[in-house]
C-alpha cells in the first residue's frame, strides 16, 4: 500500500515520458479493478519501458502459472522459489485442431461477404468494422499457423504479428 500511495520510488528507474496506471483507470476496462495488484507502466526518456505490477501476499500462488515472460525482481520472502527464466513459451504459435482451422475458413469467408457488402452501400464504416475486427483477425491466424507450419511452431509472430515479416518470403509477404 505504502508503494502505491507515495510512486516516487518509480523515479529510481530513470525519467518518465510517460506512464499509465491501468488500476485506476475507467478507459480500457468496464469497471476499475480494485484488489491486491496494482500496475505501473513506464516508458522512459532513454527508450526503456517497464510493465510492473506490484503484488500483494494475498494475492500470490507460489504454486501457480505466471505468463513465461514474467521475471520476479524482488522476492524477499522466497516466495517464488521455481520461477524459471523469461522465455516467450506462452507466446509461440499454437497448431490449430482441424475445427479450429475449419471454422476459422468459414467464418473468414463468411464475413468476407459483409465487407463487400458494405462496400457496395457505400457504408465505409460498417465494412472498416468487419475487415478489422473479424475478418483481419482470422487472416492473422491462418498466416500465423502457416507461419507455425514452417517452424514446427516454434517462433512467436510478436504482438499484432510484428514478427511476420520475419518468417514469409517476400513474395507472399
Amino acid at each position: 500500500e505504502s508503494l502505491i500511495a507515495d510512486r516516487e520510488w518509480t523515479n529510481k528507474f530513470g525519467e518518465k515520458l510517460i506512464w499509465q496506471l491501468p488500476d485506476e483507470m475507467v478507459v480500457g476496462q468496464k469497471e476499475p479493478e480494485k484488489g491486491n495488484r496494482f500496475s505501473l507502466l513506464m516508458l522512459f526518456t532513454d527508450g526503456n519501458r517497464i510493465d510492473l505490477t506490484l503484488l500483494s501476499k494475498k494475492e500470490i500462488d507460489p504454486n501457480g502459472k505466471t505468463d513465461s515472460l514474467t521475471i520476479v525482481w524482488l522476492d524477499k520472502d522466497n516466495m517464488f522459489p521455481n520461477t524459471t527464466l523469461a522465455s516467450d513459451l506462452d507466446y509461440l504459435v499454437k497448431e490449430p485442431t482441424e475445427k479450429e482451422f475449419l471454422d476459422t475458413c468459414n467464418e473468414f469467408w463468411w464475413v468476407c461477404t459483409y465487407v463487400a457488402k458494405g462496400l457496395v452501400r457505400n457504408e465505409i464504416i460498417y465494412s472498416k468494422e468487419m475487415l478489422e475486427t473479424i475478418v483481419r483477425p482470422l487472416f492473422m491466424n491462418v498466416i500465423s499457423w502457416h507461419i507455425g507450419v514452417e517452424t514446427n511452431f516454434s517462433v512467436s509472430i510478436g504482438k499484432a504479428g510484428k514478427f511476420i515479416s520475419n518468417f514469409l518470403s517476400p513474395e507472399l509477404y
